[in-house]
């Protein structure tokens, strides 16, 4: 069997006189039901409920839940922090001692926690950027009003009104370290992947980072807001008077978009979707001009969640629960059979058809990579970094790159071919040959290119942190970011994966499999050992899950993490090829994969 660390679950204990503090650990699906949604604009269906729960109250609360990457947190009575969900280095405990904790935050391998005297403490384990990249030292900071982190970077409103930053890992949301020169009077802040939004204390917002689908652009005339939430692609703002506006993925341009309520107290953004509390304790999900009251929901006094993480909600009893939301994987309309290719990052998608053309589609309105160019025919494999560039492989052993170039990194070098694998990473770009060398181009800024120089007899590549080359003798090579956190003495493999700068993973001849992180946390999956040849191959998912491939067409899933299993799919789906959250049926159709609607 794999490893698996089984978490405890805890149920609400009160006791006559004392509340005592526990955690609820519920994954609540089958009891939630999606009422009839209606479209924004539509006279209001619904009449607003009791005020039993302010504006006040709820964000309050919310500073004490947390939820990103799968791994949760929750403020007791008595400032201490509760953990549970995905581990970070150093956890299940918390640092020593911890008390007088208001807020929470976490992001890729860090937790953060604000206390009463305006100190941030830290656990976890960051990247180990120079400091040139880290900005504000958070042991010095006596101050602090507010935090949010997300994607690497932690943000801190100080008691002076000024914004600054703790950057602990490169993970490519470096966009948002510009602050606006000026700004000043700041009472709070939300981050989102890509961008940030900042609460005046005159009732304004402010906004900075990445305008993919403008987000980052605050509507004009937004005034009187008690609070915001910065999702992956879209904003959101609550006003004193109850009302919410949003902007971004899903809401035209030009105008203020508001919903269609006038007792909300609470809310919080997803991916393209804004959660939005209200003042009975009831709840609703908005997404994309069109309003859907969730049923079959305890009442709640607070929410929390980020990205396509589940959603945290605090109950009138002050306990927590858990809800795991599906993620809003998303096929398109067309063109969603005869697959052979098939890749991902976070937001965007492309498959190569049978006949060798691609197709690209986005959470967005528009693809992010761009349109493919008129050479990008008779392809046979294409790879998409998450920096908006893709990498196309043409079945003449030729490449075709386009998208973004700030780097070079879609400039393919002159008289390449003889090609057989493509991998596109953070601003830089790999192939490798059919006798066994590496190419590469773009940026070289954490020595993505200069280390592969000299490798041979290379017979698989994977572009992250670290970059990860199979030799034939099956040796896995790591250079690059993070490259020093490659285990050591792993035995020889037949297979590799890498999802970006989360988790690598190397299949090895005995079928056992090591999946590491860039914290150097080291799990041993076990299940197929000694049942190697059973295992065709691996993929890591975008929600740090672990895909096994086996050669009856079933598939399983293991928590990167813990190596837990999360789900297993029969024979009859026959998964042959897995990116991101979409796999490849052996018949050529795309199926949405959603393992954590399990549980954890």
């Amino acid at each position: 069997m794999g490893i698996y660390r089984k978490e405890s679950g805890h149920r609400p204990v009160k006791k006559a006189g004392k509340r005592i503090d526990v955690m609820v650990k519920a994954v609540l699906i089958a009891a939630v039901v999606m009422l009839a949604a209606f479209p924004y604009g539509h006279p209001s269906p619904v009449q607003a409920g009791a005020k039993t729960i302010t504006i006040q109250q709820a964000l309050h609360n919310q500073k004490k839940l947390a939820a990103a990457n799968a791994h949760y947190m929750a403020v007791n009575s008595d400032g201490s922090v509760k953990t549970w969900g995905q581990r970070l280095k150093g956890e299940p405990s918390v640092p020593k001692k911890l008390r007088d904790v208001v807020a929470v935050t976490s992001s890729r391998n860090a937790a953060f926690a604000l206390k009463k005297d305006g100190t941030i403490a830290q656990w976890g384990s960051g990247s180990g950027l120079h400091s040139s990249h880290s900005g504000t030292d958070l042991s010095k900071i006596k101050d602090a009003v507010s935090i949010s982190a997300n994607l690497g970077t932690l943000f801190i409103v100080h008691r002076n009104g000024k914004v600054s930053y703790y950057h602990h890992i490169n993970d490519g949301g470096n966009g948002k370290l510009s602050i606006p020169a000026g700004l000043k009077n700041v009472a709070d802040v939300s981050s989102g992947p890509y961008h940030v939004l900042a609460l005046k204390k005159d009732g304004t917002v402010a906004a900075w980072g990445k305008n993919y689908e403008g987000m980052a652009k605050v509507p004009p005339g937004l005034n009187n807001v008690a609070a915001v939430a910065a999702g992956s692609s879209v904003s959101a703002a609550l006003r004193k008077d109850g009302t919410a506006v949003a902007w971004g993925n899903g809401f035209p341009k030009g105008k203020i978009h508001e919903a269609p309520y006038r007792d909300i107290v609470g809310l919080s953004a997803g991916f393209s979707e804004i959660y939005l509390l209200r003042a009975d304790g009831s709840l609703a999900v908005w997404r994309e001009q069109t309003i859907s009251p969730i049923a079959g929901l305890p009442k709640l006094m607070a929410i929390s969640v980020q990205g396509e993480d589940g959603l945290l909600g605090m109950t009138m009893d002050g306990s927590v629960m858990q809800l795991d939301v599906p993620r809003q994987v998303q096929l398109p309309d067309h063109s969603a059979t005869g697959i052979v290719s098939l890749s991902s990052n976070y937001a965007e998608y492309a498959v190569v058809h049978q006949d060798g053309t691609v197709s690209t589609w986005s959470r967005y309105r528009a693809s992010e990579s761009g349109k493919s160019p008129a050479a990008a025919t008779d392809i046979a494999a294409i790879s998409l970094s998450s920096n908006k560039h893709a990498l196309a492989l043409k079945r003449d052993g030729t490449v075709v790159s386009w998208g973004s170039n700030e780097q070079g990194e879609a400039n393919v070098p002159v008289g390449l071919n003889d090609v057989m694998v493509v991998a596109a990473g953070y601003q830089y770009s790999l192939a490798l040959r059919k006798d066994g060398t590496v190419a590469t181009w773009g940026s070289d800024k954490f020595n993505d290119i200069t280390g592969a120089a000299g490798l041979t007899d290379v017979a698989a590549i994977a572009a992250g942190a670290p970059n990860l080359a199979l030799k034939r003798d099956g040796t896995v090579v790591a250079w690059g970011y993070a490259a020093h956190k490659f285990p050591e003495g792993i035995p020889a493999s037949v297979a590799i994966a890498n999802a970006g700068g989360s988790f690598s993973a190397a299949l090895h001849v005995d079928g056992s499999i090591t999946v590491w992180d860039d914290s150097r946390n080291i799990v041993t999956i076990n299940d197929f050992r000694d049942r190697e040849q059973e295992v065709t191959s691996i993929h890591l998912g975008n929600g740090g899950e672990l895909w096994v491939l086996l050669k009856d067409g079933s598939a399983v899933a293991f928590h990167c993490s813990t190596g837990a299993e999360l789900q297993r799919i029969g024979k009859d789906i026959h998964l042959v090829q897995v990116s991101g959250d979409i796999g490849i049926r052996s018949n050529g159709e795309l199926v949405p994969l959603e393992p954590y609607l399990n549980g954890r």
